[in-house]
Order: C-alpha cells, then structure tokens, then sequence
C-alpha cells in the first residue's frame, strides 16, 4: 500500500507563537475560486475568524485554483494549525454547498511553511500580493478584488 509523503515537519507543534504560509489548493485544480460567491464565502469567514479572535491574518490571495494566506493563530483559539485548517475547510464546503453541487473541493492535503525569519515576512508577503500580476490576471495587485494586506 501507498503512503502519502509527509509534508509537514515531524515532531513540531503547529499552534500560537507562529506566522504560517498557507497554500490550500482546490481538487484537480478546478478553478471554484474564479467565482465571486465561493470567494466571497472564504473572504467572509477569514474576517469571521479574525473577529472570533482564532487567527491574525497579515495578508491573503484567492486565486481561481488556489489560495495563500499568511497568518498567526492567536493564544485564544487554543487548537493546532491542522484543525484550523480542517475546520476551515468543512466550513467553506458546507457553505459551497448550499449553492453548487460539487463533490469534491479540496486537495486533501495542504501546504504550509512556518516563517522562521522576520525580514522574511515583507517577501512572503509581497509574493502572496503579486500572485494575480504574475499570472497575468491583473496588472497590479491592488486591482485584484480577491487579495488583502492587513500589516
């Protein structure tokens, strides 16, 4: 039988203390997010989140296939980055579903990668902003409606 690789480090505790950088692809790389609603729906629940004081976001891109995020977890939410992330997941398919029907949305897996280094934040960050640009959806990253920068 095959096992899946392990992405995330072995022995680490991903909880509060940390800036993480967040990629969650959708399944196949279908592009759900391209539609207003299914990005409204996770640009809601990140506000949601940060107003439930769970998590500080310093920025975000929901791209059509993908979305970046980098956030902290706050003392409050007392739980691991793998149940955010879980919980966020259910919440945003739940919601999806309420007005498409799509069996699966979600890679099962994510992407994460804890920010070691503060002078490494302002280029984390700008990578996150200028995704739609290099892509060549936008020409600059403030015309995207789907990105937000709270530092």
């Amino acid at each position: 039988m095959q096992t899946r690789k392990q992405i995330h480090l072995k022995e680490f505790e991903y909880g509060a203390g940390y800036i993480y950088f967040l990629t969650l692809c959708t399944h196949d790389k279908a592009e759900y997010f391209a539609d207003s609603k299914i990005a409204g729906i996770v640009m809601n629940e990140f506000e949601y989140r940060i107003q439930k004081n769970e998590i500080r976001i310093l920025c975000y891109c929901i791209m059509p296939d993908h979305l970046h995020v980098l956030l902290r977890l706050q003392e409050e939410y007392g739980k691991s980055l793998r149940n955010f992330v879980s919980a966020f997941k259910r919440f945003i398919i739940k919601e999806v579903k309420k007005i498409y029907t799509i069996e699966k949305f979600w890679q099962i897996n994510f992407y994460e990668h804890v920010i070691r280094k503060e002078e490494s934040l302002q280029n984390i960050a700008d990578y996150i902003l200028h995704n739609p640009a290099r892509k060549g959806i936008v020409k600059n990253w403030e015309a995207y409606p789907y990105s937000k920068l709270y530092l």
